[in-house]
């Protein structure tokens, strides 16, 4: 029930985005193209949401002005990607909303942010997103939501374990306004010296994690994880003393205490073996 409402919401932000262009469209009765948005919205109101995307996409074969076109398109795209599981089709949709000569920079802003989304999101292409990420931020120093999108670039490169790029944009992102986006940079920093197990240069950043004004904004679990990480880097670097003092705190606060006791208990074996 939950999953259907957060669906209809974002459906009924593309009706507000587009709300004074759409009511224009279908109450001008005389054209057969609105007659086809009159009759898809129907059938997405009956939720039989493949015949109104069937709809949309026979819209676009014919010759469509800007706001039609752009309405069509940002609306087949939620039909795809909510109800029909089928993002490719929408990045088919957005690439030949690109295609249109002289488009406006506000759409055109719009229509690559929501391929990139679609690639990081959902397809979970991280090449691909990464390039659309690239393509936003090139466009103005000033654009709005230039730090979400410089995230997201970095995560990219993150999950193509292109670390050095990673890295190099994190700072970019540290560099900025945006405390949130840079507390988690500083995480994921971490996260990429962890996964190339340099566990010194691993300690260095969750370390910076565990200083108050970047651990109170991370999100919880990326907190707690920083902790258990920055103990665990400890322990791989063979700091048994430091992997101790950082594995205790987390005692009564991890989710799963076992966790913690049963590395407790192997580190202090560890240090009890060092000293015979």
């Amino acid at each position: 029930m939950l999953e259907l409402l957060q669906k209809k919401t974002l459906l009924l932000w593309v009706f507000i985005l587009l709300g004074p262009t759409l009511f224009l469209l279908l109450t001008d009765f005389s054209s057969g193209v609105n007659k086809k948005i009159l009759r898809a919205q129907e059938h997405i109101h009956l939720h039989d949401y493949q015949k109104a995307a069937e709809l949309y996409e026979e819209i676009l074969l014919n010759p469509l002005s800007l706001e039609k076109m752009s309405m069509v398109v940002f609306q087949l795209s939620d039909l795809y990607l909510l109800y029909l599981n089928k993002p490719f089709k929408a990045t088919q949709a957005f690439t030949r909303f690109n295609k249109i000569k002289k488009l406006p920079l506000s759409w055109k802003v719009k229509s690559l942010e929501k391929m990139a989304d679609i690639y990081f999101s959902f397809i979970k292409n991280f090449s691909m997103a990464a390039e659309y990420y690239s393509r936003l931020i090139s466009i103005h120093p000033g654009i709005e939501n230039r730090a979400l999108y410089e995230y997201r670039l970095s995560l990219s490169y993150l999950h193509l374990k292109d670390y050095q790029k990673a890295r190099e944009a994190f700072l970019k992102v540290m560099e900025g306004l945006e405390k949130n986006y840079r507390s988690l940079a500083l995480f994921y920093t971490g996260i990429s010296y962890f996964e190339e197990q340099n566990w010194p240069m691993a300690i260095k950043w969750f370390s910076q994690c565990q200083r108050d004004e970047f651990y109170s904004t991370l999100p919880s679990d990326k907190a707690m994880m920083s902790s258990f990480l920055l103990a665990n880097s400890y322990e791989m670097n063979g700091d048994l003393k430091g992997a101790y003092a950082s594995y205790w705190p987390l005692l009564n606060s991890y989710p799963n205490s076992d966790v913690i006791k049963k590395r407790l208990q192997n580190v202090y074996q560890r240090r009890v073996a060092r000293k015979r």
